[in-house]
């Protein structure tokens, strides 16, 4: 039923589509990459609504940035994983403050609701997380997003008259430092072991034949997603 619908509704929204996008490029490119971030945080797509599970979640949660969970069990933070999406939030302030400025918007106003976006998609994303098997919701993460959005948001209101495209440079770096830091984490070095370096990885896709679990897709989606930013930049 949905792919009869699909191209009807496609033709339906498409030209509102474009017309956004040619009127407010960068609005609908952050709310692009919001709706990305968010899709990307409900990995491995195992979703419960079980009540046991919820709880369970909600008490393994912390409601405190940086501190034990309800449960008072102690939450590694492994600082790779902060910067990295300290970056990030950086990267999507300032994306939301350049998206600001086509609304009208200036200074203050800017640097404000650059945070405010920020944070409030960071605390949509781990709310989303409660229904999600094996994730973890962490507060830590809303209080970097908040950080982050408002940092992005003041550097890109610092300078108001200049041109959108010449932050594609900047955002890039922001993009390439956050997918660098999320590749490396977590801070534990070592030789590469003999099933790292087995040529089945080296070979597009074999590896994937070889699962038959639904990690294996989700791996597959986050991976292509990572990369859209980059594409929509470039």
């Amino acid at each position: 039923v949905a792919g009869w619908l699909a191209p009807a509704v496609y033709r339906g929204i498409a030209p509102k589509l474009a017309a956004a996008a040619a009127s407010r490029p960068l609005t609908v490119l952050y709310l692009a990459i919001a709706f990305l971030g968010w899709f990307s945080s409900l990995a491995p797509y195992e979703l419960s609504l079980d009540v046991g599970s919820l709880r369970q979640a909600g008490r393994l949660a912390p409601i405190n940035p940086f501190a034990p969970t309800i449960g008072h069990e102690t939450v590694y933070t492994d600082p790779l994983t902060c910067v990295a999406e300290l970056v990030a939030a950086v990267f999507l302030g300032g994306l939301l403050s350049l998206a600001l400025r086509e609304w009208g918007r200036s200074g203050l106003t800017r640097v404000l609701g650059a945070g405010v976006g920020v944070c409030g998609l960071s605390v949509l994303i781990e709310t989303s997380q409660l229904f999600v098997v094996g994730r973890r919701a962490d507060l830590t993460s809303t209080a970097l997003y908040l950080a982050g959005g408002l940092l992005g948001g003041a550097i890109v209101a610092l300078a108001p008259g200049r041109p959108a495209a010449r932050w594609a440079g900047p955002a890039l770096a922001a993009w390439a430092i956050t997918t660098l830091l999320e590749s490396m984490a977590p801070l534990s070095f070592g030789m590469p072991s003999r099933t790292e370096l087995q040529r089945a990885l080296w070979i597009p896709f074999l590896g994937y034949f070889r699962r038959m679990d639904m990690s294996a897709v989700s791996d597959l989606m986050l991976q292509t997603l990572n990369f859209v930013p980059m594409g929509a930049l470039l």
